[in-house]
């Protein structure tokens, strides 16, 4: 009888001892800390069921998260100082079972967060905040949330500036450094990407591309913005900054090739992305271009505008507000961009619909973000 007690006293210590179970909350707490754009103001603790079953219960501390009200490097534009305390983020992952495997897969570049949350998503779906440099590599997603934006810097110097409300995959790198071989493919999920492309490629056996689900643009060496809007229909827009870009459809049927200082747009069915219509190449003027090569980037402050200069209309809007109006489902916000154009459309869900959304028209005011 004492040996069947001892065995089972053995079994039970190596069982809450040993490495966690698939699917077992780990029990260790997680690193936390504040966004570029916040800084700490003190520390609560919360508890937590960890362990076998939930069996267990841990105690963390989290910091109280205060934006910024000055710009910084790391945080060029801060959060509205109204907005309330930050979510803090997860400075180092807590150790968990099967974590993605990233040995022996070459790293493809590091993300940088320029403000609010940013996320990396493995390939198995796990996802990870970013708050300092975090390497990614092939199969990861990168996301960023209404108030977050950041820059890939990729292995060879292409850079892709992340805006506000996008998804971007790297579909494909390969040997960055090997001219003959050298590859990348992104997949360009929602949202907006500016592409500054510093390596030279011949479009066929090396190439760098990014998809969107209606479309492709492929460069040789340029300085493009991309970005996918999603409604009724799909729209996929590019603009050249330098360079020229090749902008087809899904089949190769539709090409035009987009120069500097040109834009160009496909619009097709959201149920059946290869049935759409591209546009004729059209001319960006001087002061849009220039507008647009300062709106793109998102590492440097936004250029200031007079609040009072209208610069979008019907409504009207000054620079970098945003404007709401109520649909069937919720409420739709819009934000006034560099080029007097209501952009980055947000579909909100009745949860998160804001009280200055309106029951009829819109409403324009400084963004809640």
């Amino acid at each position: 009888m004492k040996y069947v007690c001892g065995c089972l006293s053995v079994a039970l210590l190596c069982l809450f001892t040993s490495t966690p179970a698939f699917g077992e909350t780990s029990c260790e707490c997680p690193k936390l800390g504040c966004d570029p754009c916040s800084e700490q103001r003190s520390i609560k603790f919360f508890t937590d069921k960890c362990g076998p079953n939930d069996s267990r219960v841990k105690s963390c501390a989290r910091p109280l998260c205060i934006p910024i009200e000055s710009p910084t490097n790391e945080c060029p534009n801060p959060p509205a100082a109204n907005s309330g305390p930050r979510a803090p983020v997860v400075v180092k992952d807590v150790p968990t079972v099967n974590e993605p495997e990233t040995e022996g897969v070459a790293g493809a570049g590091k993300v940088k967060v320029i403000q609010g949350s940013v996320s990396i998503v493995h390939k198995d779906g796990q996802k990870v905040t970013v708050t300092k440099d975090t390497e990614i590599v092939e199969g990861d997603t990168v996301e960023s949330a209404a108030d977050g934006a950041a820059v890939v810097n990729f292995e060879g110097g292409n850079k892709v500036h992340v805006h506000n409300d996008t998804a971007v995959q790297v579909k494909e790198f390969k040997d960055p450094k090997m001219e003959a071989s050298r590859k990348a493919l992104l997949f360009l999920i929602k949202g907006k990407i500016r592409n500054q492309v510093e390596q030279k490629y011949n479009g066929k056996t090396t190439y760098y591309k990014v998809q969107t689900k209606s479309a492709i643009a492929g460069v040789r060496g340029t300085d493009f913005v991309v970005t996918e809007d999603e409604g009724a229909e799909t729209k996929t827009t590019i603009e050249t900054l330098k360079g020229r870009v090749i902008f087809t459809d899904l089949d190769a049927k539709q090409s035009r090739e987009v120069g500097k200082g040109e834009g160009a747009n496909f619009i097709a069915d959201l149920k059946n992305p290869k049935k759409g219509k591209m546009s004729p190449v059209y001319k960006i003027d001087a002061e849009h271009l220039k507008e647009l090569d300062q709106d793109s980037r998102v590492d440097v402050a936004k250029r200031k505008v007079k609040k009072s200069e209208a610069i979008c209309q019907s409504p009207k809007g000054s620079f970098n507000q945003c404007a709401w109006h109520k649909v069937s489902d919720g409420c739709v916000r819009l934000r006034c961009n560099a080029n007097g154009e209501w952009s980055e459309e947000t579909h909100l869900t009745p949860k998160d619909t804001p009280a200055n959304c309106p029951t009829t028209g819109f409403a324009v005011n400084d963004c809640d973000y």
